[in-house]
């Protein structure tokens, strides 16, 4: 179970800085047009039950993972720009995902999740968050912010279909966050813009 990871995070996280996590599955799950049948919004609230650290790789994996030997996503990315990260919030602490190694990164411990999502859906396994790095983009500052938006809108999709297929439940938000909370906890700088948030979890 994660919480069994939650271990391993917290006896080898936190000293050696990385986690490479399970290889996702690829095959199986549930057809696209189920997924796509079964594709829903639930605000909680969530019961606390965590992922299995599978369960974590699928779903990052999913999200922004690497599907191609030329290092290219999941998802699109306008220009290749590949400027989102995802963040992640669980109650060990706060972790970046690294899609090219598939593995972890901590940040720092602690339990911030009520901190940085400000709307109670309950107690979510996994808080992801989709941050630009706005330097890895061309054009004007308008044209950065809103290509950035798009591109975590095409993330937020893939951890909706693999929650779909997954049985898990999942909600999306811009607005229901800290901005200021999650950029000190992660340790963010001026360059980078926190697009957006989607809480995982297991329904009561």
């Amino acid at each position: 179970m994660w919480t069994a990871a939650a271990m391993l995070l917290a006896a080898t996280m936190y000293a050696q800085e990385k986690t490479v996590l399970p290889q996702p599955r690829k095959s199986g799950g549930m057809p696209l047009m189920e997924a796509l049948d079964n594709r829903a919004t639930d605000r909680g609230p969530f019961s606390g039950k965590t992922l299995t650290s599978q369960q974590m790789s699928d779903l990052l994996w999913a999200a922004w993972g690497v599907n191609r030997p030329d290092g290219k996503r999941t998802a699109p990315s306008a220009s290749n720009s590949q400027e989102l990260e995802l963040y992640i919030f669980t109650s060990e602490g706060a972790f970046r995902y690294d899609a090219l190694e598939h593995a972890l990164y901590s940040i720092k411990p602690g339990d911030f999740r009520k901190e940085v999502v400000t709307r109670d859906f309950g107690d979510t396994a996994v808080d992801i968050f989709f941050v630009a790095d706005l330097e890895k983009r061309r054009g004007d500052d308008e044209s950065k912010r809103l290509m950035s938006y798009i591109d975590a809108g095409y993330i937020s999709q893939n951890i909706y279909l693999y929650c779909a297929s997954e049985g898990l439940s999942t909600v999306v938000y811009t607005g229901s966050l800290n901005r200021q909370k999650a950029a000190e906890h992660l340790g963010l700088s001026e360059r980078h813009l926190v697009v957006g948030g989607q809480s995982v979890g297991v329904k009561e």
